[in-house]
């Protein structure tokens, strides 16, 4: 920028405005000539910057293109399930989102088991919604992982698979009966004193819900 230094002890003034743009855009110091400035959503801005010398006046343009961060997928595996046996199919609840960058990327998903006693398959791996069904009862943990190509994320479910009677118990005394499929029964009141002991001995369990708990210490 420069001036004839008329009139006389006039100084220059200087303001940066937005033309256009999809958002707003802010300056640090709109009078400075050198300034930096911010864009509240991504796209392409003309912004002008005005030199006046009170008297007279003049501006020149400035076309800037900006990109938006790329973020990581936000992915929900669902809420933790109990099925009352194994080979019996369970629909997963998962759902994977994207925000579309990198440009002309396609957002991958892909089920996996982390823990579990046994077998654990899949009907579509790449389908958050897919049904799984578990080769051996206990407790399996599936993760769901989605991808944009260059950033990635997960979430895990806990599921619990029954005994055919519908009765697990571990060596850590601790017992599920699934009852009606997602209550537990009274048994999950009994000391864990006696679960020890029943964890640990011969068992006869209950083969439906209505029947009463035997077992031999």
């Amino acid at each position: 920028m420069c001036d004839d230094g008329l009139p006389v002890d006039a100084p220059a003034s200087f303001a940066w405005s937005k033309d256009s743009g999809p958002g707003a855009a802010t300056f640090a110091d709109p009078a400075a000539p050198s300034t930096s400035v911010s864009f509240s959503v991504a796209g392409t801005y003309v912004l002008r910057l005005t030199v006046s010398d009170s008297e007279e006046s003049a501006s020149d343009t400035l076309t800037i293109t900006t990109h938006a961060d790329n973020r990581p997928p936000v992915v929900d595996a669902g809420v933790d399930r109990a099925i009352p046996r194994a080979g019996e199919p369970l629909v997963l609840g998962g759902s994977a989102s994207d925000d579309g960058l990198p440009v002309g990327s396609t957002l991958a998903v892909a089920w996996t088991k982390l823990g579990g006693p046994g077998t654990v398959a899949f009907a579509n791996p790449a389908d958050p919604r897919t049904s799984v069904t578990f080769g051996a009862p206990g407790i399996y943990v599936l993760e769901l992982r989605a991808s944009d190509t260059a950033l990635s994320a997960a979430d895990t479910v806990t599921v619990r698979v029954a005994t055919p009677c519908g009765l697990e118990l571990s060596a850590g005394a601790a017992a599920w009966w699934p009852g009606n499929g997602t209550t537990e029964d009274a048994i999950s009141g009994l000391s864990a004193a006696r679960l020890g002991v029943w964890a640990s001995s011969p068992a006869r369990c209950p083969m439906d819900s209505g029947s009463t708990a035997a077992w031999t210490a």
